[in-house]
């Protein structure tokens, strides 16, 4: 991890759905400040401050995925106590 992170967490192969795009690939998501900053077949870990790998069947459903981020990116986005 960077002292300066690029994202704060990137998400390695997911399956993009986009318009406009006949496939579906498997490609890594960065992140910043809740937005996607970054979409690209690699992204080095190393420019993240947290990753969260998905992998193929490793949740139940892209509900459970939403749900994970939304929680994740809360108690990141939130101040201390």
């Amino acid at each position: 991890m960077s002292e300066t992170a690029d994202f704060d967490l990137v998400i390695k192969n997911v399956q993009v759905v986009r318009p406009n795009h006949n496939s579906t690939p498997r490609l890594d998501l960065g992140i910043k400040n809740g937005k996607f900053a970054h979409i690209a077949p690699e992204i080095n870990p190393e420019l993240a401050n947290d990753i969260m790998s998905i992998g193929i069947g490793a949740c139940k459903s892209w509900e459970h995925i939403y749900r994970h981020i939304k929680f994740f990116l809360l108690l990141k986005l939130l101040p201390p106590c």
